[in-house]
């Protein structure tokens, strides 16, 4: 998957095991202390301007940053084989180590791929949008070490320069330095929602409404994310990234619905329903906030599929004599996901 000169994406892409995420604030109290001095050094820097200078602080801040590596992970009985096949498409390892040291790791690499992307070809995405997804680092970081606490984040960039007419290569790099930093905040609404859980069954009110601001916050940039990634033209979309995900190139199976990050994501937001209830008491309007985020995330799915396959079309997951729409399907997750988000006002 590369093109001299200018990669479609930069591998391996360390990742560590969404399984092993913290669960309790406790937990988080040893990488807490590397996520502060990283965020005070990023703080004590002139604040970039341009993506240029920016792009520049994250290397410098990247290089810095420990070996927290323990090897490759094998034979994890947690995986599935069809979770092994999504990472192994898009570059992805899966390593020991302390979960939260390689997330924060990761963060700064996929958010470094996106930006240098970017610098090159631009992007389709307004202001705010890019000031968002860029964010993600400070987002993360924070999460981490201030978890009470819901700072405003806001990367101060000029206006990013617009998409440009590139070599065929493009599409290709854009779905695939997208979807990594898609992982990297599936990962990271895992923790949130970990610690939000916890909160409540310690009913931590403070944890527990900084850690849903948190979650609503890395929703929406999810959703940028998503928009970046699928930044493509039909006749693109059909010819250069859907063959990748079928076989031949592809195994059976080749869907988001399968990839490790966003099925750990899923469970835990099932899980977290009673967490939910708990804010709704006395922060109705969080809930409602976090219900609007969401659908907003599986309208904007929806209507990817449909720009890219139509209204009819079925996904590569359905099976041969499957009438439902792509869309449509989405459209039925979406219903089945909200009522775990169910206010009672």
């Amino acid at each position: 998957m590369k093109l001299l000169g200018f990669p479609i994406a930069r591998t391996p892409f360390v990742l560590g095991c969404p399984e092993s995420l913290p669960i309790t604030e406790q937990e988080l109290v040893k990488v807490a202390a590397t996520a502060r001095q990283v965020l005070a050094y990023l703080n004590s820097r002139p604040r970039a301007r341009s993506l240029k200078q920016y792009l520049v602080t994250l290397r410098e801040l990247m290089a810095q940053l420990p070996l927290v590596s323990e090897g490759l992970m094998t034979d994890d009985p947690r995986e599935s084989q069809e979770n092994r096949d999504n990472d192994t498409a898009f570059g992805i390892e899966r390593h020991k180590g302390d979960s939260v040291a390689l997330m924060i790791n990761a963060t700064f690499d996929a958010v470094i791929q996106t930006g240098e992307l970017v610098e090159r070809n631009g992007t389709s995405l307004d202001h705010a949008q890019w000031r968002d997804m860029m964010g993600a680092v400070e987002v993360i970081l924070q999460t981490i070490a201030t978890p009470r606490v819901m700072p405003e984040t806001s990367v101060p960039f000029h206006v990013p320069k617009s998409k440009i007419a590139a070599d065929c290569q493009d599409p290709l790099r854009r779905w695939a330095r997208g979807h990594l930093l898609f992982m990297v905040l599936c990962q990271g609404i895992s923790l949130a929602t970990h610690l939000l859980i916890a909160a409540a069954r310690d009913e931590d009110l403070e944890l527990a409404c900084a850690q849903a601001n948190r979650l609503i916050q890395l929703m929406n940039i999810s959703r940028i994310t998503l928009e970046f990634a699928t930044d493509l033209t039909p006749p693109q979309y059909l010819n250069q990234i859907r063959p990748t995900l079928m076989p031949p190139v592809a195994p059976p199976k080749m869907s988001g619905i399968n990839w490790r990050d966003h099925v750990v994501m899923i469970r835990l937001m099932r899980q977290s329903t009673p967490a939910w209830n708990f804010i709704e008491q006395s922060h109705p309007q969080l809930a409602e906030r976090m219900r609007d985020v969401l659908a907003k995330v599986y309208t904007a799915h929806r209507g990817v599929c449909e720009k890219f396959v139509g209204e009819e079309n079925t996904s590569l997951l359905a099976k041969e004599n499957a009438t439902t729409a792509a869309g449509q399907v989405l459209e039925g997750l979406k219903s089945s996901r909200l009522k775990h988000f169910k206010t009672q006002s």
